[in-house]
Formats: C-alpha cells, structure tokens, sequence
C-alpha cells in the first residue's frame, strides 16, 4: 500500500512538472522567432548544447555530472514541448503554432545527428589508430 502512494505520488509531481514546463517553454517560445535567424538558429544551438551536455555527463562524476545529463535531457524535452499539441481543442493555448518552432526542431535533429556522427566517426578513427 505505501509504494503504491508513494507510485502515485511520484507520477502526480512528474505530471506537475511537464504541465508547468510546457506552460514556461509555451511562453518563451514566441522570442525564437526574433533571434537573428530565427528558429533555425536557436535549434542548431540547442542542439550543440544538448550534445555538450551529453559529452559532459559522460566525462564528469558528481554534481557536474547530473547538470550535465539534466541539460542533455531537457533540451530535446524543451523542443517537444514547444511544438503545438496533437490532440486537444484548437482554441486552447497549447494548441497553437508558435511561428518558428517547427525550424527549431527541425534543425535540433539535424544538428544532433550531424554533430553527433561526426563526434563518432572521429572517436572511432582515433580508436583504430591506437
């Protein structure tokens, strides 16, 4: 009975946190569209910073290494939550196109893939000079 209150508990402030996350990352996101380049820009940053994170959490212990995986992690949960949502009321807030956000995602991926294979292929090319 206690580890399932403490389940239920537990999902309740999970749901609580995306619910005020998406509400924050809903209102920021009208500024992407006047950052020089727009959304383009913004997602290829966000994407270098969540492979950053990611190398970080992988390299670091501690602290440092929990912030580390915290931005590599929030970043891309940032972007999803940006976009409009799928099912709901086309009158309710969340339900509406932010101008810019579908570059942001956009260029977050390509970013992540490029980058990250390009992170790959030269770690695999020292390896095999070793």
């Amino acid at each position: 009975m206690g580890t399932l209150l403490i389940g239920a508990v537990f999902v309740g402030v999970v749901l609580l946190a995306v619910w005020g996350l998406r509400r924050v990352v809903r209102e920021a996101a009208p500024a992407l569209a006047e950052v020089p380049g727009g959304g383009w820009t913004v997602g290829a940053v966000l994407g270098l910073l969540s492979l950053a994170g990611w190398a970080g959490g992988n390299r670091l212990t501690g602290r440092g290494q929990g912030v580390c995986w915290s931005v590599a992690v929030g970043v891309p949960i940032a972007v999803i939550l940006a976009l409009p949502g799928r099912n709901c009321r086309s009158d309710a807030g969340t339900c509406a196109y932010i101008p810019g956000t579908g570059g942001v995602a956009v260029a977050y991926g390509v970013t992540v893939a490029m980058a990250g294979g390009l992170w790959y292929l030269g770690r695999r090319s020292r390896a095999g000079r070793r």
